[in-house]
Formats: structure tokens, C-alpha cells, sequence
């Protein structure tokens, strides 16, 4: 900020113009709210798009400026997330620029797409807008229910008798899962 001082003594004696300051620092005028770049989320599971019980979710993003530590907030299942406090870190290397809130799920998470805000002011004390997409269209589902088999049947190819098996003879197990499974069962 440029400024400059001028005055004189009751004299009428002018003063020497004064343009910086000889003590101290200078002012920087900051009217820009920061703004965010690169939020992406995804869980520690296998699958990043899916977590269950135990799993981490994070949600990371890069801000344009320098930022005081960010507010991040999850819902999931349309619910207030149930578990631990969230963590926030400082991914770049104390710039201030890079960050990432962490979250563990809790068994008492209601199921379903987890939502997200991020608030946060820079060093002006200038508040962004609140943040609750990401940027490349990813997301995560929480799914803690346990998988169920509805139906389960055996059978042999006997030619005498499905329920009777010799050597020689296949044996067929045939089953329906509540949901999806990631593999066979064994």
C-alpha cells in the first residue's frame, strides 16, 4: 500500500513528505476471497469410491492462497457423520496452499453417499465460498452392512438321487447374495 504524509508544525515549518514507513512493515490491501482448485475425495478401501467401517475417507484440495486451516464438514447418508473428529493437515509444507481432511468411518455412519463443506479464510481474514464439490465428478459411497446370502441350495449330478453323491459325481452349490459381491465366494 502506497500512502504519503504531509504536515507542518504550528511554525508553519513544512515537514519533510514522508512516502514509507521507518519502523515495522508494510500493508498489503487483500480484498480476494481464496478460492479453491483440485478437491478430490476417496476412501483408503480397495475400491476408492466405496469405504466400509474403519476405512478413511480424505478430501483433498489446493487453494490459490495462502489459507488459515481449513473447516471441513461430512455427511453421510444425508446424516452427520458419527466418528471421530476430522483431521486436518497442512500439505504443503507449511505454505499453507495444499490441504486434506481425514475422516474415519464409525459403525453408527447411516449408509450412502458422503457430502462434504470446506470453509476457510485467508490471511486477510477474506471468507471463500463454501466449497462442497469436487472437481473431477468422483465420490464415495459408505456401505456397513454386511453382505447376506438369501438363497443357498446343493446338489449332485447323481443319476440315482440329487441328494446322494459318489466319486465321479459333481456337487453344485448355488447361492443369491443380498448384494454384490467383490469376488466368488470360496
Amino acid at each position: 500500500m502506497t500512502f504519503t504524509i504531509n504536515g507542518a508544525d504550528l511554525a508553519g515549518t513544512a515537514l519533510a513528505e514522508v512516502t514509507a514507513v521507518s519502523e515495522g512493515q508494510d500493508v498489503t490491501f487483500d480484498n480476494a476471497a481464496p478460492v479453491l482448485s483440485a478437491v478430490t475425495i476417496a476412501s483408503d478401501n480397495s475400491v476408492t469410491t466405496l469405504a466400509k467401517t474403519g476405512d478413511t475417507l480424505t478430501l483433498a484440495f489446493t487453494a490459490d492462497a495462502e489459507i488459515n486451516s481449513p473447516t471441513c464438514a461430512f455427511t453421510v447418508g444425508g446424516v452427520t457423520a458419527a466418528g471421530a473428529a476430522v483431521v486436518v493437515a497442512d500439505t504443503s509444507t507449511g505454505a499453507g496452499t495444499g490441504w486434506s481432511c481425514a475422516y474415519e468411518f464409525d459403525a453408527g455412519d447411516s449408509e450412502g453417499v458422503v457430502e462434504f463443506t470446506i470453509d476457510a479464510t485467508d490471511l486477510a481474514g477474506n471468507a471463500m465460498a463454501q466449497v462442497m464439490t469436487v472437481g473431477d465428478g468422483t465420490s464415495v459411497t459408505f456401505d456397513n452392512v454386511a453382505p447376506t446370502l438369501t438363497t443357498v441350495s446343493i446338489a449332485s449330478d447323481s443319476a440315482a438321487d440329487a441328494t446322494l453323491a459318489k466319486t465321479g459325481d459333481t456337487v453344485t452349490v448355488l447361492m443369491e447374495a443380498s448384494e454384490a459381491l467383490a469376488a466368488a465366494p470360496t
